[in-house]
């Protein structure tokens, strides 16, 4: 076994994601309007929809467990939902009928001011798209999570963006986790801690 060679491979993948994580002021420009949209759904009681595959889907269910459960304090929960939680719905929509729509399926109880969150390292995944074209028709506000391509059709429909500089995958996806606890971060200050969680608990 080469434990320097690991070394070097480890070392080599922690510097990439600290070069990453040095562009903090555009993080900073792309998570604060995500978390607005956030308050927003909250403050008008609408629900936040959220999807992803594979990895991303991951990411989507994380997302959810923090706000429907908490982040870091006891708090009220927040009206998330994940797409791709449900196994049974989404293998049998995708056998029986389409894979391209297994979310957009889903969104068919949405309703206008509703919040739709995407995770797609690629922006390029046909039943995000889908997801995205079903939500801009009943008028949710879109997020996206995404890296690789600025110009994706999933960036066109998106409102708000958290962009990841790279075209690495497990890269990208670090950096979306980042993103979910910056956006937790920010939602539970300022929901919580503040005006808005005195007046809803009072």
């Amino acid at each position: 076994m080469d434990y320097e060679h690991w070394k070097d491979i480890i070392m080599d993948e922690v510097s990439y994601l600290h070069e990453l994580t040095k562009y903090h002021k555009q993080i900073s420009k792309q998570i604060i309007p995500i978390a607005q949209s956030i308050f927003d759904a909250y403050e008008n009681k609408h629900r936040i929809f959220i999807c992803g595959n594979g990895g991303s889907a991951a990411q989507a269910s994380h997302l959810v467990a923090e706000l429907m459960g908490k982040f870091s304090q006891q708090r009220e929960p927040i009206d998330a939902q994940c797409l791709s939680d449900n196994m049974p719905l989404v293998t049998a929509w995708s056998n029986d009928c389409n894979y391209d729509t297994v979310f957009s399926r889903q969104l068919n109880v949405a309703r206008d001011g509703d919040v739709l969150i995407c995770f797609t390292t690629s922006g390029k995944s046909k039943n995000i798209i889908e997801a995205m074209r079903m939500a801009s028709t009943i008028g949710m506000t879109i997020i996206l999570f995404t890296g690789q391509d600025r110009d994706s059709v999933c960036a066109e429909l998106a409102h708000r963006e958290f962009f990841v500089e790279s075209d690495i995958t497990p890269r990208i996806q670090e950096m979306h986790l980042l993103g979910i606890h910056l956006l937790c971060t920010l939602i539970e200050e300022t929901l919580f801690n503040g005006v808005l969680w005195r007046k809803n608990s009072g």
